[in-house]
This record gives C-alpha cells, structure tokens and sequence, in this order.
C-alpha cells in the first residue's frame, strides 16, 4: 500500500513537471527559430532569459521553490550578462558592469519574497 503510493506520487511529480519542461523547450526553438528567420542577432540571446523567467513562472505556479530558486538566478545572471554584453546601452565598462551586478542583486532579492510565498518558516540561510 505504501509503496503503491509513492509511485503515485512520483508520477504525479514528473507529470507536472513535464509540462513547464515542455512548455521551455518550445518556447526556447521558436525563439531560436524566430532568430534565424528574422535575422536580428540579438533574439538567440534573449534566450537564455525567457528560460529563466519561464522556470521562475512555472516554480511560482507549482510552489516549488527549486525552480524559483534556479528561475531567479538563472533570470538575473542573464539578464545581468545581456546587459554587460551590450555596448549601445551603457558606453563604458563600469556601467556595463554596475548593471549586470545590479541585474544579478535583484534577482537574489526577488528570491526572498517568492521564499515567503512558498514557505512559511523559510530557508535556512
């Protein structure tokens, strides 16, 4: 009875996170897809953070603070990294860098609201 359970349980786990998986993995080819249609050379970086906003939606969605943890970081590394990466928007190397810590600052401070939500006694550190 236990055991019968627990498969339950693991399969109801892996289908839902089958679904956010699925729903990153076409969302991520028809961005790339639209990047080589469309030509822009910007859209394939852009990428990496809809990826990372798409773990933080479906983490905020299903109340797993795994995804939200990696969709926070994964969001603020990227978008930090589009920003140092781009010279048109900031001129110099200081603020390239300035915002791209900024970036990765806010998501860590974004992860402390989305914990509060999820957890009532919260993590550890």
């Amino acid at each position: 009875m236990e055991i019968k359970n627990q498969e339950e349980t693991i399969q109801n786990t892996d289908r839902r996170i089958a679904l956010p998986a699925g729903i990153l993995l076409i969302t991520t080819g028809a961005i790339i897809l639209a990047d080589q249609t469309l030509q822009t050379g910007w859209l394939s970086q852009v990428t990496v953070a809809a990826a990372g906003i798409l773990l933080l939606a479906s983490g905020i969605h299903l109340k797993k603070m795994l995804l939200m943890t990696f969709g926070c970081l994964f969001t603020g590394i990227s978008i930090g990294s589009l920003l140092a990466m781009q010279p048109n928007i900031l001129p110099t190397w200081g603020g390239r860098i300035g915002a791209g810590l900024a970036s990765l600052s806010f998501s860590w401070i974004l992860l402390f609201p989305m914990n509060w939500y999820i957890t009532v006694e919260g993590i550890c550190w």
